[in-house]
């Protein structure tokens, strides 16, 4: 997913032409004030300015980025809304409700609004990669090569992501990535305790790549996809595209690596033919030789029953084509809500009483974090030292915090964390556009048996208790 600044881009690119001299002036101001993370500041101007006739489309726009920074998905989606029945002919309006419906899982309205932000602005960069993204073959491939056309010198690292779509494109054709080989049936994978000394850290799966020897690579509901180090891809054969990036936390920044293909991919009794893969150059992922997204699974209901250390996929009754559709979210009322950013699962999660935030769902992240700005106004704080061991994708994590006795709610269970470690996540938040306020990370998850949804955009937690309490 190319950076949520494209689409504030996006409005000031395709801003409406009949303003006044000073609404375009203010709309300029309210977002720069946006642009430095001013949020309270850019809402009240936007606000004073929206009038709600013709000339608000830009503003309501405006706050359905703010609403959508702010991890308020369902305003944003109003405000979006708004904009494109005040002025059905603003490419910001359309390009803002095809983000957010991308986050909730609204992949038809996803596809039709950036198909009509393109029609509508089909010179602006931003427009043009997302409404890519909803594309296949040949016509995935032409739009991606008018994408660099028009990006080419502005944004390094939406031209790379491009680029190796396109290379990925080019050398499958008109496979799709992942396709499955095995039975569409019911099928069970054992997983494999990961230790820190006698404490339960993670869980690893075996994966066997172009039928060589499985590895066990961690099981990661933040992850996206095949993740390797550089002497796996080695080992098994993976053939080299394009340059890419591997970014997570971390002081030390993005590896460096490259996206490949593999032909075939085995874990468990699931089978898969031209698996897409991406590649870090070092000898580890964040200390492991690599990882595996749940989304690996999306076809199925995928339930980790961690507890059991057991992966169960289930396949659905109806399982249809690949087609854009929008979400069925309310057809269960065991499950809750989530949301989708880039590779990111996010779910309102309320910390002691506090209004919901938005936490990523993380079984690969051995801590439970908080944010620091996010902790500072519920708990009383302290240094965590040096020794605490906390490494990301990106490094070693080095300014650590420490909160006490925090209580966690989600998905209608309340978990009580004596010692979680905060850190500063604004440099994650300003990248996914959204303000993450923590990752429910394996400690707190390993006591659930959760079952994802990625079909309708939804999670259902069982735990034998309705409260835990877990350091």
């Amino acid at each position: 997913m190319a950076h949520a600044s494209l689409a504030l881009a996006l409005c000031l690119a395709a801003g409406t032409a009949s303003g006044a001299e000073c609404t375009q002036a203010q709309f300029a101001q309210a977002e720069a004030l946006l642009g430095r993370h001013d949020l309270a500041g850019a809402e009240s101007l936007a606000k004073s300015c929206d009038s709600g006739g013709p000339r608000a489309a830009p503003f309501k726009a405006l706050l359905g980025q703010i609403a959508l920074r702010r991890g308020r998905v369902d305003a944003a989606e109003r405000y979006f809304r708004d904009a494109v029945a005040i002025s059905p002919n603003y490419a910001g309006g359309w390009f803002g409700l095809g983000h957010v419906s991308e986050c909730t899982f609204n992949r038809k309205t996803a596809q039709d609004s950036y198909r009509k932000a393109h029609e509508l602005a089909p010179e602006v960069a931003a427009t043009v990669f997302h409404w890519a993204l909803t594309l296949e073959d040949g016509e995935q491939e032409r739009a991606l090569e008018s994408y660099l056309g028009l990006a080419k010198g502005r944004d390094a690292r939406g031209v790379e992501q491009a680029r190796a779509l396109l290379a990925v494109r080019r050398a499958l054709g008109d496979r799709k990535p992942f396709g499955l080989v095995s039975s569409y049936r019911r099928t069970e994978i054992r997983l494999e305790p990961a230790l820190h000394g006698q404490e339960l850290r993670a869980y690893r799966i075996a994966v066997s790549i172009n039928g060589g020897e499985p590895v066990r690579l961690l099981l990661d509901t933040g992850a996206s996809g095949i993740v390797l180090c550089a002497p796996l891809a080695e080992r098994f054969h993976v053939r080299r595209l394009a340059t890419t990036t591997v970014s997570g936390l971390g002081d030390t920044g993005d590896v460096r690596g490259y996206a490949g293909t593999v032909d075939r991919i085995r874990i468990g009794g699931v089978e898969f033919r031209d698996g897409v893969v991406t590649v870090g150059e070092g000898p580890r992922i964040g200390g492991e030789l690599g990882l595996v997204g749940t989304d690996v699974f999306e076809r199925f209901l995928v339930t980790l029953d961690l507890p059991n250390a057991v992966l169960k996929l289930e396949p659905f009754a109806d399982a249809g084509d690949d087609s854009p559709a929008d979400r069925g979210f309310d057809t269960d009322p065991d499950f809750e809500r989530i949301y989708r950013l880039g590779h990111s699962l996010l779910i309102p999660t309320s910390v002691s009483g506090a209004d919901p935030a938005m936490f990523i769902l993380d079984t690969g992240a051995s801590q439970t974090l908080i944010a620091r700005d996010f902790a500072a106004d519920l708990a009383r704080m302290r240094s965590a030292g040096d020794d605490v061991p906390l490494h990301g994708i990106s490094g070693k994590i080095n300014d650590i915090d420490a909160a006490d006795d925090l209580k966690f709610k989600f998905g209608g269970f309340s978990v009580r964390c004596l010692d979680t470690l905060s850190v500063d996540l604004k440099r994650h938040s300003d990248d996914m556009g959204i303000e993450v306020a923590g990752f429910l990370g394996f400690p707190i998850l390993k006591l659930f048996s959760i079952t994802i949804d990625y079909r309708n955009g939804l999670v259902r937690f069982a735990c034998p208790t309705a409260q835990a309490t877990v350091r």
